[in-house]
């Protein structure tokens, strides 16, 4: 009777880890974390008062597409740049701006301890 418990007990547990191993990778595929096929750290935007460095890991618990869209229905992150140049989106910067700053105003207004960790001044992420 012991050992059909502890069996059933180790099956239930077992499950309950398929179960939660399972939610974690469904998650991840819906973007809702780093996705280990991101781009590497470094990207460099390239702005007049400095360029601005990109690092996809700093940015792991945000969803892929809180930033990037998927247009027409393609699965893959669009690169900002590909869209936002005709006249009938706002231009890189003004979506780079309006996104980064936007989130990061957001993020410390909710969690005061982020304060001089998450940039909202020009110069702190605009790099000569």
């Amino acid at each position: 009777m012991k050992r059909e418990l502890l069996v059933t007990v180790l099956l239930a547990g077992l499950v309950v880890l398929a179960v939660s191993v399972f939610h974690a990778g469904a998650s991840s595929a819906a973007g809702g974390v780093y996705q280990a096929d991101a781009p590497k750290d470094g990207i460099v935007l390239t702005a007049k008062p400095g360029n601005v460095t990109y690092n996809h890991s700093k940015h792991a618990a945000v969803a892929c597409d809180k930033c990037h869209h998927k247009p027409d229905g393609d699965n893959k992150h669009a690169k900002c740049s590909k869209c936002h140049t005709a006249a009938s989106t706002p231009t890189a910067k003004d979506a780079f701006h309006k996104n980064c700053s936007g989130c990061h105003k957001e993020a410390l207004a909710k969690d005061a301890a982020l304060a001089g960790k998450v940039p909202t001044k020009c110069n702190e992420c605009h790099k000569k």
